[in-house]
């Protein structure tokens, strides 16, 4: 979960780099970075230059920041919870969907199992 978490992060960040700074600062010719510790910093460096300078974000950028933050977070649990629906309706043996499933899976089992001549011991018991 932390690894979404992180990708949803620079999700933001590189949509809100996109969106203000590509113009001005072309990614050809520019490295932008942004900095969420504390105050959201932008460092921006010329390429092939040890030097860059950093420019704090005004209350504009911040609340942009945030409010884009917050949609990208909403458009994410939206999607989850819809693959969370999903997927507890595939599962629920109460619907004749899948039943229908379950039997194709059995199927593409079974036929795994012959093309591969395994020898699999369908005794459950224990001897």
């Amino acid at each position: 979960m932390e690894k979404r978490i992180e990708n949803i992060y620079d999700k933001i960040d590189q949509i809100f780099l996109d969106k203000y700074f590509d113009c001005v600062f072309p990614k050809d010719k520019y490295d932008i970075k942004l900095i969420t510790n504390g105050p959201p910093i932008i460092h921006i460096k010329i390429k092939n230059e040890s030097m860059g300078w950093m420019m704090y974000s005004n209350f504009y950028y911040l609340q942009y920041y945030n409010n884009l933050k917050a949609r990208v977070f909403k458009e994410h649990l939206a999607a989850f919870k819809i693959q969370r629906w999903w997927i507890k309706k595939y599962y629920d043996p109460k619907l004749k969907v899948i039943h229908n499933v379950m039997n194709r899976k059995y199927d593409e089992y079974i036929y795994h199992i012959m093309m591969n001549n395994l020898d699999v011991n369908f005794d459950l018991e224990k001897k």
